[in-house]
């Protein structure tokens, strides 16, 4: 049964920057909580949480982010007692029975809540406010979520993020047991991070946001457990990776992204971030196949060339090689992409296509998705040549070679995509609203270098996980016409004649 408590009453969504590094200090203080003098009264033979079936119409993961527990920290910075967590502490356990209903499905979810009230606990206990009952009521849940998570750790189709939150859940779990396997979870954490953190800093997952909160969750760890340090040079190459993706103090989300995060040190740690990158300088991800450009006009430009995820399954990637955004001087996304909105919509297929990315693709995408979290196999972009004005990339799809190459001007950008044996392609960009800075070009032999009207149209955009705003953002759109054809998209900085940009156009058309 799925908990309908509005325990969200009377929080005001996430805590104070002031709070934030407040409760960050006392997890910090490392307050001894435990609970050593209960005897194990659980007791169970089934597990009928394995024979529910799940209908079509029901997104788990929506449903899964409001059972976390995610409040309960801040109610423990606001509250004078333990009551409310208490009561709805208690409440939830009546409606969620051990090892029945959705939300035992997932032992990730299980280590999530085990987290979120451990930190509350540590919270209540600094203040003096954590009852012998609240005491209990606790022990009882993480012994049940202790044996469950155990026994159903993520080790194989599962691994990613998942692993790595069980690991988390196992530690907290065994240090509120007074287990004496403390230090060996620790461990298990530490070592699944750093499996899961490829050499540039980048996840294995290939999804933005769930290494960010993969990231979250160490930082966070490194204040409950004296085993985990922020000092970790694979943590450190994360965060600085991580840091060169939070825009407008949000994660630009590229591949799959749900609403996850601890909220109670969001801000916290996106300050911690924001101190790493440096946006003038080119940054090159080769791992992940990522580049942060610094534009000429203050602004930056995030590309995307490379892989599509983790495998077998490759489950959390989109088709977006090429594909890229465009961020402006004052840190405000530009040009997106439409995001993923809900992992079971009937949308999903075509949002995780080339045709919701703003990069240039063929009129069929050579990867064909097998399940909702599956890909029938993986292929990447490469890249050719970089250096702090220019990319040359490409994608080789089983119908020809796409070049894309990417020219930072002193006043525009110009984007220039070709094939060389087809004409069967097309050229996106997708802005969040409507732009009179852009111009579009062809060049052919029969016609020489012509402006083109590009096709516009309005197209969704997913702001966060279960939201989905219709005709949101614009795409724009231009198709080849003959074999060998060039496209151009031009994005201006400044005001400059329009047109001053033909030469240079005409220049690269015949280099190309």
């Amino acid at each position: 049964m799925r908990y309908n408590g509005n325990w969200k009453e009377g929080v005001n969504g996430n805590i104070s920057i002031v709070q934030s590094q407040d409760l960050v200090n006392i997890i910090k203080s490392c307050v001894k909580l435990s609970f050593p003098n209960f005897t194990n009264s659980l007791s169970y033979q089934d597990i009928p949480f394995k024979k529910i079936k799940i209908s079509n119409d029901t997104d788990l993961r929506l449903l899964w982010e409001n059972e976390r527990f995610d409040e309960f920290p801040s109610m423990a910075m606001n509250s004078s007692s333990d009551s409310k967590i208490k009561d709805h502490l208690n409440d939830w356990m009546s409606k969620n029975k051990p090892l029945h209903g959705i939300n035992y499905i997932s032992v990730m979810e299980c280590s999530i809540r085990c987290l979120n009230l451990y930190v509350s606990l540590i919270v209540l206990k600094s203040r003096g406010n954590l009852s012998s009952q609240l005491e209990y009521q606790s022990y009882l849940f993480f012994k049940l979520n202790f044996d469950l998570i155990k026994s159903q750790l993520s080790l194989y189709s599962s691994r990613g993020n998942h692993t790595l939150f069980e690991y988390a859940g196992l530690y907290v779990c065994s240090k509120a047991l007074c287990k004496s396997d403390c230090s060996f979870y620790a461990n298990k954490f530490s070592e699944e991070f750093n499996w899961q953190v490829l050499p540039d800093g980048s996840g294995v997952e290939q999804s933005t946001a769930y290494h960010f909160f993969n990231i979250q969750l160490y930082y966070l760890m490194s204040f409950i457990s004296n085993d985990i340090s922020l000092s970790n040079s694979n943590f450190v190459r994360a965060a600085e990776f991580m840091s060169y993706f939070v825009v407008e103090n949000k994660i630009l989300r590229i591949g799959d992204s749900d609403s996850s995060k601890f909220s109670y040190i969001y801000d916290t740690f996106t300050d911690y971030l924001a101190s790493m990158p440096d946006f003038s300088k080119l940054k090159h991800f080769k791992n992940s196949g990522l580049i942060s450009m610094p534009l000429c006009n203050g602004g930056r430009l995030v590309f995307k060339y490379g892989r599509l995820g983790l495998p077998p399954l490759y489950g959390h990637g989109h088709y977006d090689f090429l594909s890229l955004y465009i961020i402006s001087d004052y840190n405000v996304l530009l040009s997106c992409d439409s995001s993923t909105y809900l992992y079971n919509s009937k949308e999903r297929e075509a949002l995780r296509s080339s045709q919701y990315h703003s990069m240039p693709f063929f009129s069929n995408d050579d990867i064909k998705q097998s399940t909702s979290f599956s890909w029938d196999k993986s292929k990447s972009g490469f890249l050719k040549n970089i250096d702090q004005n220019f990319i040359h990339s490409f994608y080789q799809h089983d119908n020809g070679l796409i070049t894309r190459k990417v020219f930072n001007e002193s006043d525009y950008l110009i984007i220039m995509d070709y094939v060389e044996d087809n004409y069967d392609f097309s050229s996106q960009i997708m802005f969040l609203n409507e732009s009179d800075d852009i111009k579009f070009f062809s060049y052919s032999l029969d016609n020489g270098l012509i402006e083109v009207d590009p096709e516009v149209s309005k197209i969704p955009f997913s702001k966060k996980y279960g939201s989905f705003e219709e005709n949101q953002s614009f795409s724009y759109k231009i198709r080849a016409t003959e074999k060998g054809m060039v496209l151009f998209t031009v994005y201006f900085y400044s005001s400059i004649d329009r047109y001053s940009v033909l030469p240079v156009l005409k220049r690269l058309s015949r280099e190309s």
